[in-house]
């Protein structure tokens, strides 16, 4: 195995390419990465806002935190805040940080016995609050990547897939190319073959060219259907710049219950990011983009931009000697930030799993199995923001919440949850994105209570030590706004 090549640039392709760079070859090269893009190739620039594994993804790959601040215009994220999910007017917190101190294990039962008016999230962990006081999870003088709290990013993903294609130029051919088809072989491709004439030969290769799959579909692929539970299918989104100074840049993402799906709020140092994840059943393009400018104001001659997407994985996104990452491998709807997440697990199976000679059999179904498992893990937590509304003022939410529309696995845990709260026995895997700590703020967020549990009488008081950790976090931590402006500079 001597030549790997990476058809597709954009964040799938830049960050595989790195990531393998350093976990393949280390100091000295042992295998030669070419990228292969052309810029005549819009890019879908998903990923906006992004979950905590990044941060380590990024020190990985040598980026400096300030840098990479700087050039994609990134904000810190404590979490979502859910609004208008549940019913009308409520709002729940999906927090990084729970604090796993002796007497908050049973939170859980005491919030369940309360008339729930003390939100769940703050009955475990400070970030809730603090970011609704626009506090950073983070002081200036803290090194880059560590933290006081768990935290992720707001970014600008067009911008880090530029910051990534000239980081370490020296390691990574790049290779400017329209790809007019490929050159088949008895293991899947031998060569990609460019608008021109050119011919790039390699060994294995990755298919980061988006929702296309420009490899991979060519050796068959089955597709996973998602669409039963996750039953969105279209985006409408909108770019607003700001002026930089002016105006307060909140570190959470805000997601917020429309007529026929939900939009997103995502604000950068130089704009804000919206968009209406929606159900083309029950609205259509025009209808969604009306709706969408008038919950945020957008002026008319702003214009939007619409996606089309289903709900999927690749049955096998290794096939041969093609593998795919980002959206040639599948796609759900970014309702918990996963889109980046998602590359950068591929990326590192990829690397763990990675063949040094003819591409073994173990090796690919190992990597096919564990990506199965990883999106098993995400597609019921999104299920479940559906499943437990209590929303029926409009024909999508009271269809998305009829029992057809859960997943197996939804129901499988639901049944389980009738009886008991979410504990750590109850996810085994030790690579998962969502452990029982985000199904129960979803949960508890969401109101749910164990059959036969009557509502509550009481408010349940805020634990002392939540209440210690908050009166010392509120000196110590700075204004979010003030500490991108003087990391930015």
């Amino acid at each position: 195995m001597k030549r790997l090549v990476i058809a597709g640039g954009g964040t799938a392709g830049w960050l595989t390419a790195h990531y393998l760079d350093q976990a393949i070859n280390g100091v000295a090269p042992r295998v030669e990465i070419t990228l292969v893009e052309s810029r005549q190739i819009g890019r879908i620039g998903v990923g906006e806002a992004t979950v905590p594994t990044l941060r380590e993804t990024l020190r990985t790959i040598g980026l400096d935190e300030a840098e990479f601040i700087r050039q994609t215009h990134a904000t810190f994220k404590h979490g979502i805040d859910f609004r208008d999910w549940c019913r009308k007017g409520h709002s729940f917190f999906h927090p990084f940080d729970r604090s796993s101190a002796p007497g908050l294990d049973k939170a859980n039962s005491a919030f369940l016995l309360s008339d729930f008016t003390t939100p769940y999230a703050d009955l475990v962990t400070t970030q809730r609050v603090l970011a609704m006081k626009g506090r950073a999870p983070k002081s200036a003088s803290t090194p880059g990547y560590d933290c006081h709290l768990g935290y992720a990013y707001h970014l600008d993903a067009e911008a880090l897939a530029d910051m990534l294609s000239e980081h370490r130029r020296d390691r990574i051919k790049h290779i400017e190319g329209k790809i007019a088809g490929i050159e088949r072989s008895e293991h899947g491709v031998a060569a990609l073959l460019l608008e021109g004439g050119q011919r790039v030969e390699g060994d294995l290769f990755v298919d980061c060219t988006g929702f296309r799959s420009l490899l991979l579909s060519e050796l068959g692929p089955k597709r996973v259907d998602y669409s039963k539970g996750l039953i969105c299918d279209r985006a409408v989104a909108f770019r607003l710049p700001f002026d930089e100074k002016g105006r307060p840049l909140p570190p959470y993402t805000a997601a917020t219950a429309m007529d026929a799906g939900w939009r997103w709020e995502i604000t950068l140092q130089n704009r804000l990011g919206s968009g209406y994840v929606y159900c083309s059943s029950f609205k259509n393009e025009d209808a969604a983009e009306a709706e969408l400018r008038s919950a945020i104001g957008v002026p008319d001659d702003v214009d939007a931009r619409h996606i089309r997407f289903d709900a999927y994985r690749m049955e096998e996104p290794w096939i041969g000697n093609v593998v795919a990452i980002g959206l040639s491998g599948g796609f759900l709807e970014p309702l918990e930030s996963t889109g980046i997440f998602l590359i950068e697990f591929a990326a590192k199976m990829l690397a763990e799993h990675f063949p040094y000679g003819p591409v073994p059999g173990p090796l690919r179904y190992r990597f096919n199995e564990r990506m199965a498992k990883i999106y098993e893990n995400v597609v019921p937590l999104l299920n479940l923001h559906y499943c437990l509304t209590q929303r029926d003022d409009t024909p999508f939410w009271r269809q998305v919440s009829r029992p057809e529309h859960r997943f197996p696995a939804t129901n499988a845990l639901l049944d389980l949850w009738s009886f008991k709260p979410p504990s750590g026995s109850d996810f085994t895997d030790t690579e998962q994105l969502f452990s029982w700590v985000n199904y129960e703020f979803i949960l508890f967020g969401m109101e749910w209570r164990p059959v036969g549990m009557g509502v509550g009488k009481k408010r349940v008081a805020v634990p002392e030590l939540i209440a210690n950790d908050l009166a010392h976090y509120e000196k110590e931590l700075p204004d979010h706004t003030h500490l991108i402006r003087e990391l930015v500079g």
